[in-house]
């Protein structure tokens, strides 16, 4: 009877992981979808039918490595995209809102007589941004002249525009910009951000 007591316990243990794993999931793939989101609930719902269904002692060993594993594997993934983005030349950007200011890093593209960033903006942000908010940039720690800029929201740009844009970042990026590829496919994208192009004029100290 004791033996049926522990079982039990050890079972809603295993199905407790397996909730909290599945809602991660739910929760990711509601704010920014993604492989590994859709990964996570699926996981969770096998494990939880199985501790359900076939209850062992060794559910909750099962269920919390399999939890951990995504979790790392979530982590490493992020990791890694974050640390092959900072590979590349990146400049800050600040932004100052009616919010507060908002800074961000990201590449920085040089086009004939121009510098171009795409930031893939939150929604707010990006709408500043297109609004003429004031902007600073600093390249190499040192802030750039920027006299003025354009900002348009990507969705907004000609198809051949986004295409030069994209391949620009290619150019000047090469195999890093697979990263980005690994980033939206596994860890999806936020779904109120807007991708931004911004253009300013080349400065003197630029």
């Amino acid at each position: 009877m004791s033996g049926q007591t522990e079982r039990v316990g050890i079972s809603k243990l295993a199905i407790g992981i397996a909730l909290c794993l599945g809602l991660a999931g739910v929760f990711l793939i509601v704010q920014r979808n993604g492989l590994l989101a859709w990964l996570g609930l699926l996981l969770g719902a096998g494990l939880c039918l199985k501790a359900l269904r076939r209850p062992a002692r060794t559910d909750p060993y099962l269920t919390g490595a399999v939890a951990a594993l995504w979790a790392v594997t979530w982590a490493g993934v992020f990791y890694y995209v974050i640390a092959t983005w900072e590979g590349g030349e990146v400049v800050e950007l600040t932004v100052e809102t009616a919010q507060g200011e908002h800074s961000a890093r990201t590449w920085i593209m040089e086009d004939s007589d121009q510098l171009l960033v795409y930031y893939d903006a939150p929604g707010p942000i990006a709408q500043a941004l297109v609004s003429g908010a004031p902007l600073t940039v600093l390249r190499d720690g040192a802030p750039l002249v920027v006299t003025g800029y354009t900002a348009a929201l990507e969705e907004d740009v000609s198809e051949q525009e986004a295409d030069r844009v994209f391949a620009l970042m290619a150019d000047q990026y090469g195999d890093k910009t697979d990263a980005a590829t690994v980033f939206y496919g596994l860890l999806g994208r936020s779904r109120d951000r807007l991708g931004v192009v911004i253009r300013f004029p080349r400065s003197p100290q630029s």
